[in-house]
This record gives C-alpha cells, sequence and structure tokens, in this order.
C-alpha cells in the first residue's frame, strides 16, 4: 500500500535530515532560515504598497471625478439654488457687500500697497508668504483656471438664463465707483450661444489658494482668511457670475492649489537655497517654521 504524504511534511522531514549537527552551524542556518523568510514576506508586502497606493490613487480620482459630474447633474438643484441667492435672498447692503467682494478691479491698488510694504518691511516668513501666493495664484489663475474654462466651456447663467447682476459702474480708477450707485440690470439669454466660461470661478480658484498657502505659512492665524475666500465665493453666485456648482468644485480646485503650491516651494527652498542663497538659508532652513526675531 502507498503511503500518501503532504508536500509540507515531506519538506519537513527533508529539512530535519539535512539539518548539520553543531550548534555553530544550526545557529548559521537558522539565521539563513530568518533571512529567506523575511525576503520571502518583505517582497510581498512591498508589491502590496505599490498596489494599494495605486489603486488608492485611482480611487481618489474616481471619486473626484464623480463629485465634479453628480454636481453637474443635479442641473435642477443648481439652478434652483442660483436663483435662490440671486433673486430671493437679496437686499441693498447685500447688493453692494456682495458687489464690492466680487469686484477684483477695486482691490488692486490696495494689494499692490500692501505686497510692497511686506516685501519691504517684513520678515523672510512674510515675504516668502507673498512670494509663494503669488506664484500660486500666477499658476491658478493663468494656467490651471484658463485652461479648465477653455476645456469645459460652461455657459455662465448670464448666458442662458435671465439673471439678476449686480455690478458697480464702469469707473477708471475702478475704486472710485465705490461711491456710486449700483448698476443692477437682468440679463437676457443668448440666442446663438458664445464660449462659455463659467467652469471653474477663477475668483474662488485664487481666494481659496491663497487661503491654502495662509493656514500653512501661519496656522490658526490663516485659517481667518478662508471666511474671506467664502464670502468672495458666495458673492460669485450672488451677482450672477457663476453657478453653485462651479463655486462648489473651485473651493477644492484652489485648496489643492494652494497646498501643492507649498510643498513645491518647500521642497524648491531646501533643494536650491543652499547654492542661491547660502547665508539666508544657514538662517532659514525652512519656509513655513516659526523663527524668533532678532
Amino acid at each position: 500500500m502507498r503511503s500518501c504524504l503532504c508536500p509540507a511534511s515531506v519538506a519537513r522531514a527533508s529539512f530535519k535530515t539535512s539539518r548539520p549537527l553543531g550548534g555553530g552551524s544550526a545557529a548559521h542556518t537558522g539565521a539563513g532560515e530568518r533571512d529567506v523568510r523575511v525576503t520571502k514576506s518583505t517582497k510581498p508586502a512591498s508589491n502590496c504598497r505599490v498596489l494599494l497606493g495605486k489603486v488608492t490613487n485611482r480611487s481618489f480620482t474616481c471619486l473626484t471625478q464623480s463629485i465634479v459630474f453628480s454636481v453637474f447633474a443635479f442641473s435642477g438643484m443648481d439652478q434652483d439654488l442660483f436663483f435662490l441667492i440671486n433673486h430671493e435672498w437679496t437686499s441693498p447692503a447685500l447688493d453692494r457687500f456682495m458687489a464690492t467682494l466680487s469686484s477684483f478691479d477695486l482691490w488692486i491698488p490696495f494689494l499692490c500697497v500692501l505686497i510692497g510694504c511686506v516685501l519691504v518691511f517684513g520678515g523672510f516668513k512674510a515675504r516668502a508668504f507673498v512670494l509663494v501666493a503669488c506664484a500660486v495664484v500666477g499658476l491658478a489663475g493663468g494656467a490651471l483656471d484658463n485652461g479648465l474654462k477653455h476645456a469645459v466651456n460652461r455657459p455662465r447663467p448670464t448666458q442662458v438664463k435671465a439673471v439678476r447682476v449686480v455690478d458697480f459702474q464702469k469707473l477708471k480708477p475702478r475704486f472710485l465707483a465705490l461711491w456710486k450707485p449700483l448698476c443692477i440690470t437682468t440679463s437676457q439669454p443668448e440666442a446663438v450661444l458664445k464660449p462659455g466660461r463659467s467652469f471653474p470661478s477663477g475668483h474662488t480658484v485664487n481666494n481659496f489658494a491663497v487661503a491654502a498657502v495662509f493656514a500653512a505659512f501661519y496656522r490658526r492665524r490663516g485659517w481667518a482668511y478662508f471666511l474671506v475666500a467664502a464670502g468672495v465665493a458666495y458673492s460669485r453666485i450672488y451677482t450672477g457670475a457663476h453657478w453653485p456648482s462651479d463655486v462648489f468644485v473651485s473651493v477644492f480646485i484652489g485648496i489643492g492649489t494652494g497646498l501643492l503650491g507649498v510643498a513645491a516651494a518647500e521642497a524648491l527652498w531646501r533643494r536650491l537655497g543652499s547654492r542661491v542663497a547660502p547665508e539666508l538659508y544657514r538662517r532659514y532652513p525652512r519656509l513655513i517654521k516659526d523663527y524668533p526675531t532678532s
């Protein structure tokens, strides 16, 4: 009668018969066995981590796309919320306040003066914050925002609906319109649609990108700027410039762009700072760290 032996029992039997009798050799063999076990268990683990990372990245991408397309899919709800904000939840005081938040041209002279003062009189961290914020706004408002507007080609509310448009008078310099009556008109849908530039909202992307940079550099104090960014985002719906879904998705685009900009700036400073400005790099090896004032 033939005996049936499982492969595991055969392997154990062969291992026992081939094991040396010396203590040192046995110890060496045991170490080799452990090395083999570690090697065999490490490779699958590393492969699993790589596979998990790929799956996570793809899942995050799919989730982001699903959120974007699901928001656009509920166009009826999008329009209902838009008309509530644009037509119903209004008042004369809100008209002026929202028009002030929404009009970037009004703030250009004040921002230029503020940035100049920070660059001249500010410390290393304040100057680094201004430079990183300006670079992020240039990236977000330039390549990213314009590229997405042309790619998505979504019509603005004023192109397809009768929308309440709230704006200042067209005066130069622009800030003189602050003391003039507002221009409140009703748009007429276009008979032939021109290229749409509704998605994303550049104002929202830029302000939330700056808010993310602000929070990265100044932690708790920086978080306050998210309130300003939220006000600007709401004003873009209130004044009739964007749909709510445009603004909603633009919030995440802006935050992501800001955080990526901070990470890229920190990596560049660590890599090139010692070569470009060695003395400054020795004093400030990191951009977003708090340093004692001298």
